[in-house]
């Protein structure tokens, strides 16, 4: 202490405020007294009966209590404050009293919440007790230990695997319990330890630690580096490594967490083997489904050709049988019986049907193709739907009936051929299942650029089950069975709309009848 020198005996080491050097006068004792008074720190002196001789403003200030200020001087120490018997500082103040050596500690003040250096020393026959103030030193400390103790808390908790390195000489100085759980080792088998000479890195690639500790030196940290250890026990695991260099008392350190992905390691290479197998097995199905469509297109290339080549081969017998049937009825003349009429009648209806089913054939064989020519053109929808109803009139059951309504635009840009084979398809259903007497509702609508063509009946309608494969080819509902037709009728309808960019939709319920909806674009320019 700077402001004591020359207070001191040399040979006793006891401060002497009475004599410096063998003489101290009035001036000089003013000048020490000033000192004492514009030190930081608060300073007492106590005589040989424990009498406060000397108490320096500052004392208050630190103590921040206004009863330790200078109207304690003249009293006796433990009665003025008798919160010191029994303390440490009150040992240290009796035991430097009766050695004369002088002693330091720090001590959390008996009268405030405050820590204090205490300095003792040796003053006559009496003691010279010197304090400062270190409470934020005192609390940075203990701020520091739990700040520590809540850091080793989590570490030693952590779920990953932690160990904390030198990174100059590569020592463990601290590893978790699952890092010990992770290798196989006890902790006492770790500290002190170097990493290479543990040989957890055996079964890495050669120079792995280096390189690591390269990356580390470079760029302060490692995040997600793919590593294989060793454990103690000689199995390998393989680890997700994240490290960091981090300096603590001026020195560095690294803090590794490793996290365990050797099951995860096992299921990828599980699934990779598995893959391969999978693109092996996929290579050999892909090669038997290629022969596969090789050989059912040449069956369908057969099959539409025969179609194509059969169909055009029974029309000419086909009318052949209708211009003979009607030579027959010339011949036979108006005085030809009733039988007669009923069997020609049920030869044409027949060869009509087999027509029916030709061109359907035909239709569909031309679609499926591409070779249907789609001839767009403006007409009049309303009516040429009204023309093709009155048409179709002769081809009623009896009592049957067709209304027909239009709502909206008249004209539009379509293939009116294709729109009046789809409508056909949709009427001749709708009369073929329903019985006699019957009303079939047709009704158009072209607004917003769209066209919608609805066909409502009131016939047997198409069971819940069957409605999933209405569209089906050559399929029919199990309630329709008994009544003649191909089950091309619908998907040749859907082709249509898809030639025209639309689509059909149908609402049925068995033995209340069925809507079936078409609706494409107005115009064809829009597609």
């Amino acid at each position: 202490m700077i402001f004591f020198y020359g207070l001191f005996d040399k040979n006793s080491g006891v401060i002497n405020l009475k004599n410096i050097n063998g003489k101290m006068v009035m001036d000089e004792r003013e000048q020490l007294k000033s000192l004492l008074e514009s030190i930081t720190d608060a300073f007492i002196i106590i005589d040989g009966n424990w009498r406060l001789q000397y108490v320096n403003r500052n004392v208050e200030q630190i103590f921040r209590d206004s009863r330790y200020s200078k109207s304690l001087i003249g009293k006796v120490l433990w009665e003025a404050v008798p919160e010191l018997v029994g303390t440490k500082p009150g040992a240290v103040y009796r035991s430097v009293m009766q050695s004369r050596q002088p002693e330091v500690f720090e001590s959390k003040s008996v009268v405030a919440d405050v820590w204090v250096e205490v300095r003792v020393f040796p003053h006559n026959d009496g003691i010279a007790v010197l304090y400062r103030d270190i409470t934020g030193k005192m609390r940075d400390h203990e701020e520091l230990k739990k700040s520590e103790e809540r850091f080793s808390k989590i570490f030693q908790s952590n779920a990953a695997a932690q160990a904390i390195t030198n990174f100059a000489t590569g020592k463990i100085i601290e590893v978790n319990k699952r890092f010990c759980e992770l290798l196989g080792f006890e902790r006492s088998e770790l500290i002190d330890k170097t990493i290479d000479g543990l040989g957890i890195y055996d079964f890495a690639p050669p120079g792995e630690h280096s390189k690591i500790l390269r990356m580390i030196s470079e760029n302060g940290k490692v995040g997600q580096y793919e590593i294989v250890y060793r454990t103690k026990q000689g199995e390998a695991v393989f680890l997700l490594l994240f490290a960091e260099l981090i300096e603590l008392h001026g020195e560095n350190f690294i803090i590794s967490s490793l996290i365990d992905v050797t099951e995860k390691r096992k299921v990828q290479e599980e699934l990779i083997r598995l893959n391969d197998l999978l693109e092996e097995r996929v290579r050999g199905k892909t090669l038997e489904l290629t022969n596969s469509l090789e050989r059912e297109k040449a069956v369908n290339d057969l099959k539409s050709q025969f179609v194509s080549t059969a169909s055009h081969e029974f029309r000419t017998p086909l009318a052949t049988i209708l211009s003979s049937l009607a030579l027959l009825e010339k011949y036979a003349g108006e005085d030809c019986g009733e039988k007669m009429i009923k069997h020609f009648k049920r030869i044409r209806t027949s060869v009509d049907n087999l027509t029916e089913i030709l061109n359907d054939f035909l239709s569909l064989e031309k679609m499926e193709k591409g070779k249907t020519v789609v001839s767009n053109e403006l007409f009049n929808l309303e009516d040429v739907i009204a023309m093709f109803t009155e048409e179709y009139r002769p081809n009623l059951k009896q009592g049957q009936t067709i209304i027909f309504t239009h709502e909206g635009e008249k004209e539009i840009f379509q293939d009116r051929k294709i729109v009046i084979n789809a409508l056909s398809n949709l009427i001749s259903n709708a009369c073929k299942y329903s019985g006699e007497g019957a009303v079939i509702s047709v009704s158009s609508k072209v607004s917003g650029g769209l066209v919608k063509l609805q066909v409502t009946d009131c016939g047997l309608g198409i069971p819940e089950n069957d409605q999933k494969h209405i569209f089906t080819l050559f399929y029919r509902a199990h309630n329709a069975e008994t009544i003649q037709g191909t089950g091309l009728g619908l998907i040749i309808v859907k082709r249509y709309m898809e030639l025209l960019g639309g689509n059909v939709t149908f609402r049925s319920r068995e033995n209340e009848g069925s809507k079936f909806t078409l609706a494409f674009p107005s115009s064809a320019r829009l597609f």
